[in-house]
């Protein structure tokens, strides 16, 4: 299974950054909307000089964030980086750098769910996928669109193209499966024992079923 980050949200954040460039150029020079510097006949005075001011380094602030958001939308869209992926060895998630993967694997996964939690950073609740493991050496202290509460991974998985609930359920199906196939591989095979039971034949006796006359005839002899 994988999962990616719902392309109509990407189009909804490289729209707002669009809109935030266009609102930075009339800060700088249409001043449709926004309030141009004072002047006093076509000469700015003091005041407009210092509102100038101001509005260069607003409306330059407001350029770098919409193209920053613009072309991070793009290149998600584009790229289509999966944010979650279950196989057979773990699970791969891009909570690493901007370019790298993480793989959380299944011999360390503890117990896989999802939850409602409230983000530490800025307090609104969002689904997370839960991961308990037993061993987070291996993985990043900081990780990027997560983070820890003890030994328990909480990924923000607002916004992905499948529900988080789905995704937990596979996982668990896949940890259990993982599980199994682990145990049976430690068991050692049963050992099998043959026994073997001579028995002494009975000496030769006639037969039941023999004629009467045959067995009269042996007498007379």
């Amino acid at each position: 299974m994988r999962v990616y980050r719902s392309p109509i949200r990407l189009f909804v954040f490289g729209l707002m950054g669009l809109l935030l460039i266009v609102a930075a150029l009339d800060v700088l020079y249409f001043h449709q909307v926004s309030t141009e510097p004072e002047a006093n006949n076509g000469v700015l005075n003091t005041r407009g000089q210092a509102q100038q001011r101001g509005d260069m380094v607003w409306g330059g602030m407001m350029v770098g964030v919409g193209v920053l958001v613009v072309g991070g939308a793009v290149i998600e869209l584009v790229r289509r980086r999966p944010n979650a992926v279950v196989s057979g060895e773990g699970l791969m998630l891009a909570i690493g750098s901007s370019e790298d993967e993480i793989m959380v694997p299944w011999d360390v996964v503890e117990e896989v769910g999802s939850d409602m939690v409230a983000d530490p950073y800025d307090g609104a609740e969002r689904e997370q996928l839960v991961i308990t493991v037993s061993d987070r050496a291996d993985l990043p202290l900081d990780p990027i669109g997560a983070f820890w509460r003890g030994n328990t991974l909480y990924v923000d998985a607002h916004g992905w193209t499948k529900r988080v609930t789905d995704v937990a359920l596979r996982a668990q199906g896949t940890l259990a499966h993982y599980q199994r196939v682990a145990l049976v591989a430690t068991m050692e095979p049963p050992s099998l024992t043959w026994e073997t039971t001579v028995v002494n034949a009975p000496p030769d006796t006639p037969m039941d079923d023999e004629p009467a006359g045959e067995a009269a005839d042996e007498e007379s002899e």
